[in-house]
């Protein structure tokens, strides 16, 4: 027979025990500890070395229901140790008969003459009584047990018997107390025992292997042994080990319920609902409360199915096999009776929050306003897991619109870090709004611009779309023009938003912010431009303000030459942005160029650092171009290529796309690719022109392929782009982008007009 693992100390004394009991002595052993850590088989070995030893061995195990009698009914316990030898002692015996076939409910004198017969055997050799799961059996087998070993000292009669101490002890009070009695526990298995399992089984136990099965199963040598089990040739898997032990622990939870005492499914369910930290609400719901008795807090923790001082439930799988076995509308009645009771009593929201994770629907509107409090708590602590579950849970109650929306936008900002495509998504499903129930739909212009700030143009454009068409025709109302707007200054769709029809960008009323940057797209009035960009960002209004205006404003300032005023602004919107939640990747890419075009590269790093740690940096372009003009910068065409050659999102109609080709052509240029260079060069042109944006301080694309042309000889080629790059700087009224284009065609500066001011940075 194969030793059990860490049981050597406990094997050793039950080997004492057996010879204590072969030398004609009456020792009594105990065998006790968690369901599963090897009880019944340390008696099954016990009795085998008795044999062995020439002991007289009685065995019998009170019987779960699922044998198809009573559990441990008085005639099967006891007819079960002493049927054979009143078969083979006095067949005359009164009471013989019943013995063999089994009686209901045998009487005080043949239970007597049981006790007799089994003294009457120890008379001529030594007798071993082994019970399993004593404790099982009904009040009458154990006074009939307490009858003979009270007896035991008369003859000699060893006694062994394994106690669940789930079960209820009263009535049974023969304990370990001679000098050669035992008391045995069994415990789980440490990790060095779990590695021996592991090894025995033919599995590899490295570290990981080895700790992810002692946490999968808690040590449980049943549980362990069952997983390894259905295995079989799969057991090198430690993914596979661990789904193999969640189902054998699943299990032999259901089977440890299977045969709980009825006096603590109370105790038990109240536990699953509440946990073990709500001990106010616990209790009202027949949990173990601070006057319980500590014998039932005792017996719940010897279920295994319970730990800690709280009485915590073991896992989630506790929680889930008890609460199936309660049914749905009980269940639902349970849940939020403990919730009311939860904040009657005054608990914080995150306690209310606990009980209502593992809660069916409940049909209470309330609780989706609390669990997204609690959920927007978990995600601003760093833990956007527990916001997402939270959330979930709440999207499942019959909760209001617009606290339906704020969950929906709680959820997108919850998996943004993990999901931003889906976050994105359901940004986007939040931006409409319906009017009225089954009527016309508007937009939300806090998502709308959340989903802008992010560069989720065509996202907006697909809302725009929805609202329009459930509008009646010809009635676009600001709420829609000015999102339109805004799509079609920041993407690259040829097609407007607003369709064909759409107003000319003059006739539509817009924040200051993208009024001013559509004048600097198109290098137009320039000094109004700055003003509007002054107004915007000189706006009050705190949170209510939108962003994306104010970015563009700030980008604006910096486009006209007013560096430092424009890096202020931009530091001011951090902070806020900062304060309000997490600044999106967009805004520290524009952040990042400002501090670069402003020599500050450092802090150009700095920031650029900040975008990449967004969870949708890689499909922003404004990001990629930031990081390859830095790495340029720094004299790194190579890490400039690596960040090119970064798979990118294959759609335009996103800010910073045409500055990403540019930043390309640059990069191809430096690594001595001139076709490709040019080629980069001549794709950004196309989205900037295409779309109506002239102004070279934007990308001086022209002057980038003029010195590629000249290179090869095309100077009349070179010479136009030049020519138009100049025009247009001129009008805009900048010297940057004039020196950029006399600096890239080796010409001279051409003289500025007369009052352009100079870059103040």
């Amino acid at each position: 027979m194969t030793e059990p693992v860490e049981r050597s100390a406990a094997l050793a004394a039950l080997d004492g025990f057996v010879e204590r009991a072969a030398r004609g002595e009456a020792p009594l052993c105990i065998v006790t500890g968690l369901p599963g850590t090897g009880r019944s088989l340390l008696a099954r070995r016990t009795a085998e070395r008795a044999v062995d030893r020439g002991v007289r061995v009685l065995r019998a195990r009170a019987l779960p229901p699922a044998a198809g009698r009573e559990p441990g009914a008085a005639a099967d316990l006891v007819a079960d140790l002493v049927a054979d030898l009143v078969a083979d002692l006095v067949d005359d015996l009164p009471g013989a008969g019943p013995a063999r076939s089994g009686v209901a409910h045998p009487s005080d004198a043949v239970l007597h003459d049981r006790c007799r017969v089994v003294l009457a055997a120890a008379a001529s050799r030594p007798v071993l009584v082994v019970v399993d799961d004593l404790l099982r059996a009904d009040p009458r087998s154990r006074a009939w047990l307490q009858m003979l070993l009270r007896r035991r000292h008369s003859a000699p009669i060893a006694g062994l018997v394994v106690l669940d101490g789930a079960q209820d002890p009263s009535g049974w009070d023969v304990h370990p107390a001679g000098p050669g009695d035992l008391l045995v526990r069994t415990a789980p298995l440490t990790l060095g025992g779990v590695r021996a399992v592991l090894a025995a089984a033919g599995v590899a136990p490295d570290r990981r292997t080895t700790v992810l099965a002692r946490r999968a199963t808690g040590g449980n040598p049943a549980v362990l042994d069952a997983a390894l089990a259905r295995l079989g040739s799969g057991a090198g898997n430690a993914e596979a080990l661990c789904r193999a032990a969640a189902d054998a622990r699943r299990e032999q939870v259901g089977s440890v319920l299977d045969g709980l005492p009825g006096d603590l499914s109370a105790p038990l369910l109240a536990l699953a609902v509440c946990g073990g930290e709500l001990e106010p609400v616990s209790a009202r719901l027949g949990g173990p409360g601070p006057g319980t008795a500590g014998r039932v807090r005792n017996r719940l923790r010897a279920t295994g199915l319970v730990t800690g001082a709280r009485l915590v439930p073991d896992g989630r799988v506790v929680v889930e096999e008890v609460l199936a076995r309660v049914g749905a509308p009980e269940r639902r009645a349970l849940f939020r009776e403990a919730i009311e009771l939860a904040v009657r009593c005054g608990l914080p929201d995150d306690a209310v929050a606990r009980i209502a994770r593992s809660a069916p629907t409940l049909q209470h509107p309330p609780l989706g306003e609390l669990l997204l409090g609690v959920a927007r708590r978990r995600r601003a602590a760093g833990r956007a897991a527990e916001a997402v579950g939270l959330v979930e849970r709440a999207l499942g109650e019959p909760v209001p619109p617009r606290t339906r929306t704020d969950l929906t936008q709680e959820l997108a900002r919850a998996r943004e870090r993990t999901d931003p495509a889906t976050a994105a998504r359901l940004l986007a499903r939040c931006a409409v709004v319906p009017v009225l129930p089954g009527g016309p739909v508007d937009l939300d212009p806090v998502v709308v611009d959340t989903l802008l700030c992010r560069g989720e143009v065509r996202a907006v454009r697909n809302v725009v779309a929805a609202v329009r068409r459930s509008a009646a025709p010809g009635g676009d109302r600001p709420a829609v023009l000015v999102p339109a707007r805004m799509a079609d200054e920041l993407g690259y769709d040829l097609t407007p938003a607003l369709g064909e029809e759409a107003p000319a960008s003059g006739a539509t009323a817009v924040p200051d912010g993208v009024a001013a940057w559509s004048l600097t797209l198109r290098a137009q009035a320039r000094d109004r431009a700055v003003a509007l960009a002054r107004a915007a960002l000189a706006a009050t209004g705190g949170d209510a303000v939108a962003v994306t205006p104010r970015v563009l404003a700030a980008a604006t300032l910096a486009a006209a030459g007013h560096r430092s005023e424009a890096l202020d602004a931009t530091a001011h919107l951090l902070l806020g942005l900062t304060r309000r939640g997490r600044v999106p990747a967009a805004v520290w890419a524009v952040s990042s160029l400002m501090q670069l075009s402003a020599g500050r590269r450092d802090a150009a790093r700095r920031d650029l650092d900040s975008a990449w740690s967004s969870p949708e940096a890689d499909g922003t372009p404004l990001v990629a171009a930031a990081a390859v003009l830095l790495h340029l910068a720094d004299d790194s065409p190579d890490a400039a290529l690596a960040v090119l050659a970064r798979p990118a999102e294959p759609d335009i109609d996103r800010p910073g796309s045409a500055l990403l080709r540019y930043a390309a052509g640059l990069a191809r240029h430096r690594c001595g690719d001139p076709s490709g260079a040019l080629a980069e060069y001549l794709a950004c042109g196309r989205l900037l022109l295409d779309r109506g944006r002239v102004n070279p301080v934007l990308a001086p694309w022209r002057s980038g392929a003029a010195r590629v042309l000249a290179a090869r000889g095309d100077h009349d080629g070179a010479d136009r782009l030049l020519t138009d790059e100049l025009r247009l700087a001129r009008r805009w009224g900048t010297p940057a982008p004039v020196a950029a284009a006399c600096r890239h065609t080796d010409r001279a500066p051409v003289p500025h007009p007369a009052g352009t001011p100079r870059s103040d940075a």
